[in-house]
């Protein structure tokens, strides 16, 4: 065994220090929380169960609207002539037909148009986010990854 040069000890000490110092900083900078945590997911939820409800609310809407358009096109100009009942009745028959293949379709199609305007963006954005915290950990880790290889030892 050789004799431990008092002096590179100390550099090497002073150097591990000034390491330590820094992955300390590093660390207090670097949240992990956000990824242990599911706030993301919890905000994902929240605009899901939102969207829901806007949905159903949209359907109402929409299909209040149609229910006022079958209403006045019975009650209004668009029938034909009061004197020819099969005509009138054909005609109901289809405003019938139209409005319940309108009516089946609308929840679908009220549920894409609020996910599109609202849950997608939101989870895009979440997905971006937790890609850009992923990258500063990984970042970070190989900025750590020196520091916790296996050191060369002096004493050899």
């Amino acid at each position: 065994m050789g004799l431990v040069d008092l002096k590179s000890m100390k550099n090497l000490l002073a150097s591990d220090d000034k390491a330590i110092e820094k992955l300390e900083r590093l660390a207090e900078e670097t949240s992990v929380e956000g990824l242990e945590s599911d706030k993301g997911g919890d905000i994902v939820e929240k605009v899901r169960k939102m969207t829901i409800k806007l949905a159903s609310l949209m359907t109402a809407v929409v299909r209040h609207r149609l229910d006022r358009t079958y209403f006045e096109a019975l009650s209004g100009e668009q029938l034909p002539e009061k004197g020819s009942q099969p005509e009138q009745d054909a005609f109901i028959t289809v405003l019938k037909g139209d409005l319940e293949s309108l009516d089946a379709e609308i929840p679908d199609v009220a549920k894409m148009s609020a996910e599109a305007e609202f849950l997608r963006p939101v989870v895009g954005e979440v997905q971006k986010r937790k890609g850009m915290l992923e990258e500063v950990v990984s970042g970070r880790g190989i900025y750590v990854q020196p520091f916790v290889s296996p050191p060369s030892s002096i004493f050899y």
